[in-house]
């Protein structure tokens, strides 16, 4: 919201203060952005920081997805590959070595999943 100087942003979940706070520095350096209070940020400055990307929340996602799937794998699965496109997401693990047959052939499982 605009404020006498600047702008004020209310933070109402503090998952991505440190987030934001370096997008602020890193927009309009560390001495025009105040932190007053702990949910506070003041801005002195007269561009709106409205439009500033703070956290790539579907990125965030993906890493997690990932992350599970490795924790659940069996310990004896080793091997493991994964990859990620716009619209597919793959993650194969196994005991043996993972050829380059057998990715190809979980590519194509994907691609005739999607045309399905």
């Amino acid at each position: 919201m605009k404020a006498e100087g600047g702008y004020q942003i209310k933070i109402n979940d503090e998952e991505h203060m440190a987030d934001l706070l370096r997008v602020l520095w890193d927009r309009y350096g560390r001495e025009r952005v105040e932190q007053p209070v702990r949910d506070v940020v003041i801005i002195a400055s007269d561009t709106d920081p409205s439009g500033l990307m703070v956290a790539d929340l579907e990125a965030e996602f993906l890493q997690d997805l990932t992350d599970g799937l490795i924790r659940v794998a069996p310990e004896g699965f080793r091997n493991r590959r994964n990859e990620m496109t716009k619209d597919s997401f793959f993650f194969i693990a196994a005991e043996e070595t993972l050829t380059p047959e057998l990715i190809a052939k979980t590519k194509e499982k994907v691609r005739e999943m999607e045309n399905a």
